[in-house]
């Protein structure tokens, strides 16, 4: 039987990738550079191209991980996401348009909108796949 060793603690400080990853996306947030409606389109068409270019690496995942059968991984991991993402790029220009609030007596001379943010448009794609429904 191989003998177990227990290393010191490292004097170095441990970098988190995912931390690390999270900071450069929040800051390339904080640009402002994704409220553009081509922006956003540019994104859902890469999504788009991720499902159907990795569609038989997701199905063969699913299947090795899951023994989840490919018609079924199929329906709820592809073609579901793809029409998502279609009713998205449909509506995109209606979701990103300010929307009117009432105003209250007190406000008569100012303008109030709801502006909608990509995280409020892109909600579904929180989920990573539909793997943790059925868990």
């Amino acid at each position: 039987m191989p003998q177990l060793r227990v290393l010191p603690p490292s004097s170095e400080p441990q970098v988190d990738p995912a931390a690390t990853l999270a900071a450069a996306l929040s800051a390339h947030f904080k640009t402002g550079s994704t409220k553009s409606r081509t922006w956003r389109l540019s994104q859902l068409d890469a999504l788009e191209h991720f499902l159907v270019e990795r569609e038989q690496d997701i199905l063969d995942a699913l299947h090795a991980d899951l023994r989840k059968p490919a018609m079924e991984a199929f329906a709820s991991e592809i073609a579901v996401p793809l029409s998502e993402l279609r009713l998205a790029r449909k509506k995109l220009a209606t979701w990103m348009k300010p929307e009117r609030v009432r105003k209250v007596p007190k406000m008569v001379s100012s303008k109030v909108r709801i502006a909608s943010t990509m995280f409020q448009i892109l909600s579904i794609w929180r989920r990573s796949w539909t793997i943790t429904e059925w868990m």
